[in-house]
């Protein structure tokens, strides 16, 4: 995952990521961090991300009640972070396409809101749960910074 000495994450306990940059890199790797995070995460620890690092509202309730049931993820990565674009930014919220390349070759775009609250960057979920507004398949980065780390 995502990191940076001067953006973030700034504190690393069990799956929570947190202390993040003010600034649009720290949002950008807040919502790889915490969005991957949840991906791949157990119950439990989906539960405690959510509480800590999700804006409080409907989304985060629904699935915090989803997550009382039978284990939802495998805790296996559907795909890696290969690109993104700001759609918008503001000191107090950013809006960020993370396009992900899945394991058949394919690139699926996501669109995660970020809000400053509580001095740190937080995850806005949808009423519905999702963590995104919308995912769409793209044929290529065009139009997206292209983002390559180490795959191991």
């Amino acid at each position: 995952m995502p990191t940076s000495p001067s953006a973030g994450p700034g504190e690393i306990e069990g799956p929570i990521a947190r202390c993040y940059a003010h600034t649009p890199l720290g949002a950008l790797i807040a919502a790889s961090q915490i969005g991957d995070r949840l991906g791949v995460a157990s119950n439990r620890e989906a539960m405690e991300i959510l509480k800590q690092q999700a804006v409080p509202g409907p989304g985060v309730e629904r699935n915090l009640a989803r997550l009382t049931g039978p284990e939802v993820g495998d805790g296996s990565v559907d795909g890696q972070t290969a690109g993104f674009q700001f759609v918008g930014y503001t000191p107090d919220m950013a809006v960020i396409n993370l396009v992900s390349r899945m394991k058949d070759g394919t690139f699926n775009v996501a669109t995660f809101t970020m809000k400053w609250l509580d001095g740190d960057w937080k995850i806005q979920l949808q009423d519905s749960g999702a963590d995104s507004s919308s995912v769409s398949q793209v044929t290529s980065l065009a139009g997206y910074v292209a983002w390559s780390g180490d795959a191991r």
